[in-house]
């Protein structure tokens, strides 16, 4: 749904298989509306959030710090599926690691 709303063509997301035909059929019947949707598709494109690449990196580097603290959280508490196996953390883990490098510090 992001990959659409980003660039405002939130209009064309489908739930379903059946509403994805049901749309592509619409939109090939309204010549008007697919010249136009082609002629705006690649300032669109273009802007803001869809090519901030910094943005998008800073985005996943949190989520990834994220579900590292998630998983190390879980092996901490007993809770984690792999828990036989060695610790992800290292051994030296310490609360409020964000991540490997961070583990063992």
């Amino acid at each position: 749904m992001s990959q659409l709303a980003n660039p405002g063509l939130a209009e064309l997301a489908a739930s379903t298989d059946e509403q994805s035909v049901q749309l592509a059929v619409e939109l090939a019947h309204d010549a008007r509306r697919l010249a136009a949707l082609r002629a705006s598709l690649r300032p669109r494109m273009t802007q803001p959030p869809l090519m901030d690449g910094a943005r998008f990196a800073t985005n996943r580097e949190r989520a990834y710090r994220q579900m590292w603290a998630q998983r190390c959280a879980r092996f901490a508490t007993g809770t984690d599926a792999l828990r036989r196996q060695s610790h992800p953390c290292g051994d030296g883990m310490r609360a409020g690691a964000r991540g490997p490098s961070d583990a063992a510090a």
